[in-house]
């Protein structure tokens, strides 16, 4: 798993020094400020050796923006993957919410996911195949199918959501309207636009004022209520 993360890395613009088996990244764009530290370990160590883990990126990289410019990638290997549910839940949130020393985002993968996952990639670049693996809708739904089972497009999505800084490159296609268009001519085609237009425009600048939480809810649902009473009744005059 390491060594397909770590192409990953390196194919999105990152520098790495490993010591002692712990993967010390930095952005090679100084403007960017990311770094990152990637550790294979058990999970149940991971909050009590964090401080030792922050040092020694400090020791390889000794720059002020490091401490509020780090993360953590934690590689959990959940072999067969037939831990209690509950039990991962526990674990996983206990160290993502950690709030000290850099924020933290657990890995899981089972031994059939990630087996699958690498006889799939094969020969190709890592990092290109899962980018254009992720945004393929066949894949997807082949995923949607399968969401509770141990499949390699799970693995795949899961990459992408616990490293944030790999891109969506979504292919043009010349057949599809802008969504605003359509969201807007479909509220039209039921005469709510008036409804539309409140939620677009008011909604926000109400919830951004300090009011009491009832009071909004009761503003809120007033306009709401007055403006749903005229649609109604201009679609019974037409």
């Amino acid at each position: 798993m390491i060594t397909i993360i770590k192409q990953v890395f390196l194919k999105s613009g990152y520098e790495c020094k490993e010591i002692n088996n712990v993967h010390i990244l930095k952005h090679k764009e100084d403007d960017k400020k990311q770094y990152w530290i990637i550790v294979e370990d058990d999970v149940a160590n991971i909050i009590e050796k964090q401080p030792s883990y922050f040092k020694l990126c400090k020791q390889v990289y000794q720059y002020e923006d490091v401490d509020k410019n780090l993360s953590m990638l934690i590689l959990w290997n959940t072999k067969e993957g037939d831990i209690d549910k509950l039990i991962f839940k526990k674990t996983k949130m206990e160290i993502e919410e950690n709030p000290f020393f850099f924020k933290k985002y657990v890995l899981a993968y089972s031994t059939k996911e990630i087996v699958d996952l690498k006889r799939n990639i094969s020969d190709k670049d890592c990092y290109e195949f899962i980018i254009k693996q992720a945004i393929d809708n066949k894949i997807f739904d082949r995923y949607k199918v399968n969401t509770s089972n141990q499949t390699w497009e799970a693995l795949l999505y899961r990459i992408m959501i616990k490293l944030p800084f790999l891109p969506v490159v979504m292919e043009n296609d010349a057949s599809l309207q802008p969504l605003f268009k359509e969201k807007d001519e479909a509220v039209a085609a039921i005469h709510l636009s008036s409804i539309d237009k409140l939620i677009d425009t008011e909604f926000d600048s109400i919830l951004s004022d300090d009011l009491d939480f009832n009071k909004t809810d009761s503003k809120i649902f007033k306009k709401l209520k007055s403006l749903l009473d005229e649609d109604i009744h201009g679609n019974q005059n037409q």
